[in-house]
């Protein structure tokens, strides 16, 4: 950052900018190089992960320990997709979980519609506030 200078030590205000300016591109440039790097740590870990899941299969076994890596073990994911909901909404209250029912917008989708209405200065519509607002610096070459 540059220094203070003048009367009462106050920083050129030119000078300020230039040097947030600068530190604002060297953080955004050393972010853009670590998440190159994230994403070619994730292509391995992708890559390791299902030859390690063929081994697992083929060895017909779920988890092995290795004493300097830990314990490695098979995890499953779910994501069903509901082909009836009426039907399935019954028979959540039927067995008396209802409670998983939820009638929602998703928060991306809120958000980018509140950020459009804002954008156009239209009015937010009954129920709905902006909540919090950020503005943020970007920049181009």
């Amino acid at each position: 950052m540059a220094e203070p200078k003048g009367q009462g030590g106050e920083m050129d205000i030119d000078e300020e900018m230039a040097s947030l300016a600068k530190a604002f591109k060297e953080a955004k440039d050393r972010k853009a190089e670590l998440d190159k790097e994230s994403k070619e740590k994730e292509q391995i870990m992708k890559e390791a992960g299902a030859r390690l899941l063929e081994i697992f299969d083929s060895k017909t076994i779920t988890q092995i320990k290795f004493e300097e890596l830990g314990t490695f073990f098979i995890k499953p994911s779910a994501f069903p997709k509901v082909e009836d909901q009426e039907k399935f909404y019954k028979w959540l209250r039927a067995t008396n979980q209802d409670s998983i029912i939820k009638e929602t917008v998703h928060p991306q989708t809120l958000r980018a519609f509140v950020k459009e209405r804002i954008e156009k200065a239209e009015p937010m519509p009954d129920g709905v506030k902006p909540g919090h607002m950020i503005r943020q610096i970007s920049n181009r070459a």
